[in-house]
C-alpha cells in the first residue's frame, strides 16, 4: 500500500492535537503530503421565530470561515516547521461528510482524525464524527484518542 497523501481533519480542539502529531509523524515517515483540513462551522444558530437578516447570516458565515482559516494556517505552519509537504483546506457542511468529500477530492490514501471519546447519552446526542468518517471514507481511517 502506498501512502503519499494523508488528510488530517481537525476541529482545533485539545482532543485533535494527538492526531495532528501522529499525522505529522506519518507524513515524515512515508514522505507523504499532509493535507490539514477543517470543516468550517457555518451553521446559523436558530432564533425561534425571530428574523435573521441575510447580512447577519453572511457575517456569521464569514466569521466561521475566518476562524477555520486561522486554525488551518496555524497547523500548516507547524507542519512546515517540521519540513513536511503540507497544504491547508477548508470545507463546508456537516463535518463527517465534508471530511469524506475532502478525502475523495484530494485522493487521500489515509485519513487521520482525533476522537473526543464520548460515550453513552453524550455520544447519542452529539454523535461521533470519527465513527461516521470510518463508515463512509474511501480510504483507511486512523482514529487517535485524546
Amino acid at each position: 500500500m502506498t501512502i503519499s497523501r494523508i488528510l488530517h481533519a481537525s476541529d482545533f480542539s485539545k482532543a485533535s492535537q494527538p492526531a495532528f502529531r501522529l499525522a505529522r509523524q506519518l507524513a515524515r515517515t512515508f514522505k507523504a503530503e499532509l493535507i490539514v483540513f477543517n470543516a468550517a462551522d457555518t451553521v446559523m444558530p436558530m432564533l425561534g421565530e425571530g428574523y435573521v437578516s441575510p447580512t447577519l447570516v453572511r457575517e456569521v458565515w464569514e466569521a466561521g470561515r475566518q476562524t477555520a482559516q486561522r486554525g488551518v494556517d496555524k497547523l500548516v505552519k507547524a507542519a512546515r516547521a517540521d519540513r513536511i509537504r503540507v497544504r491547508g483546506a477548508i470545507g463546508e457542511g456537516p463535518a463527517a461528510s465534508a471530511i469524506v468529500a475532502a478525502a475523495k477530492r484530494y485522493r487521500a490514501h489515509m485519513i487521520v482524525v482525533g476522537t473526543h471519546g464520548r460515550s453513552g447519552v453524550r455520544r447519542v446526542l452529539i454523535g461521533s464524527v470519527a465513527e461516521r468518517v470510518v463508515r463512509t471514507a474511501p480510504c483507511p481511517v486512523l482514529t487517535v484518542g485524546a
